[in-house]
């Protein structure tokens, strides 16, 4: 299956908001099996942002929407990103905070929906 040339396209439009230059798709279009993700499109081009462990298929995330694919893959770079930072002590609430600057640099909309979700969570 190949992706989409607009999923592809507004990928490195949006990594070059976050990181300076554009970057590739990261994700394939079969399962590895170890945990990570890879995306499926339908013929309807319904989209699904699929994660696998040894086999077993772990989370499914499906829209018609790139613009909600996209605020998914970006939303679990930031909270890596922040989480991974080196810092000498882990700050769940700098992390969530560093999350917030991470994705508020492709998206105002999306730092305010994180937001709401992170509020959610703590709830």
């Amino acid at each position: 299956m190949n992706i989409p040339n607009e999923i592809l396209t507004t990928y490195r439009r949006l990594s070059e908001k976050m990181n300076g230059q554009p970057s590739d798709f990261p994700l394939g279009t079969a399962p590895d099996n170890f945990g990570g993700r890879h995306l499926e499109v339908s013929e309807d081009g319904k989209m699904a942002l699929v994660a696998t462990d040894r086999g077993v298929e772990t989370k499914r995330l499906e829209t018609y929407s790139v613009d909600e694919l996209m605020y998914w893959i970006f939303k679990s770079y930031a909270n890596s990103k922040a989480f991974y930072r080196k810092n000498a002590q882990y700050d769940y609430v700098k992390s969530q905070e560093m999350a917030l600057e991470e994705i508020g640099k492709v998206s105002v909309e999306w730092r305010e929906r994180l937001r709401q979700e992170q509020s959610n969570d703590q709830s």
